[in-house]
């Protein structure tokens, strides 16, 4: 058997020994769970982030970039934070909750919006 008739049958079996493994592992429920756990923070963040944004250029008649902070359990509610940069406002914070939409808006310690 010459050289390149032993290489491919090398590289054959380190390839089919990489599918069997790849084919046998699964993730834990453990891992299954933390994942789900994750993508619902995230899709609660996204959907948190824009609402917040609407509702507060609604109040100061501009749009905003991304929250300076974000806080909450990544299930049900998130509070996102805005430092202004400009005269129109200093800080905006901003309460989301999963079900109910935005519940509150501060924008300088003023409250512009709330419900229960």
């Amino acid at each position: 058997m010459n050289k390149f008739m032993m290489a491919l049958v090398g590289f054959v079996t380190v390839m089919g020994v990489g599918a069997i493994i790849v084919a046998t592992s699964e993730k834990s429920d453990e891992e299954v769970a933390s994942d789900v756990m994750l993508r619902a923070g995230i899709q609660l963040t996204k959907h948190a982030i824009g609402r917040c944004k609407s509702k507060i250029r609604q109040e100061i008649g501009r749009s905003l970039y991304s929250p300076d902070t974000t806080q909450g359990d990544g299930a049900t509610f998130v509070t996102l934070t805005w430092n202004g940069d400009q005269e129109d406002f200093k800080i905006a914070t901003c309460k989301y909750m999963r079900g109910k939409g935005v519940t509150s808006l501060k924008i300088d310690d003023k409250t512009v919006f709330s419900r229960k």
